[in-house]
């Protein structure tokens, strides 16, 4: 397994295009739409994350997958398709998805807006020093 890294990916998306790549990543969200689903995978290499779309028709452990919660760190292996007339540049086609380890339901980041106070509550972000004027912090 020879795993791209997402940044490189967005670097030279047409060198990866129609083919089968291997990416690892954390779930930032999960779209269950019963007989297909999106995941948006961030694996830390930029500030963008891919956009991984599964079917149910081709993944075994779909239900698996789709049952997931933000912060669970996926391997995904698929296909690159280039997507120029949609929002994303490209998306990955899910051939194979492995679950790495899987996150808590109650993993207090989700995708939104937190309070400065509420995030000093989170042990390993209260050594975070935010000024004074601002009110809150996006993750």
């Amino acid at each position: 397994m020879e795993r791209q890294r997402i940044s490189g990916i967005y670097a030279d998306a047409a060198a990866f295009a129609d083919r089968e790549i291997t990416v690892c990543g954390w779930v930032r969200t999960i779209r269950d739409m019963k007989n297909f689903g999106f995941v948006e995978l961030n694996d830390g290499s930029c500030h963008k994350s891919l956009q991984v779309v599964l079917d149910r028709g081709n993944l075994s452990n779909y239900d698996e997958i789709a049952h997931q919660n933000v912060g669970a760190a996926l391997i995904v292996k698929g296909k690159l398709v280039l997507t120029p007339e949609a929002k994303q540049p490209f998306e990955l086609k899910a051939a194979e998805i492995a679950v790495e380890g899987v996150s808590t339901p109650d993993y207090p980041l989700q995708k939104k807006r937190h309070s400065v106070e509420f995030l000093r509550t989170i042990q390993h972000l209260s050594l975070i020093h935010i000024s004074e004027p601002t009110r809150h912090a996006q993750i």
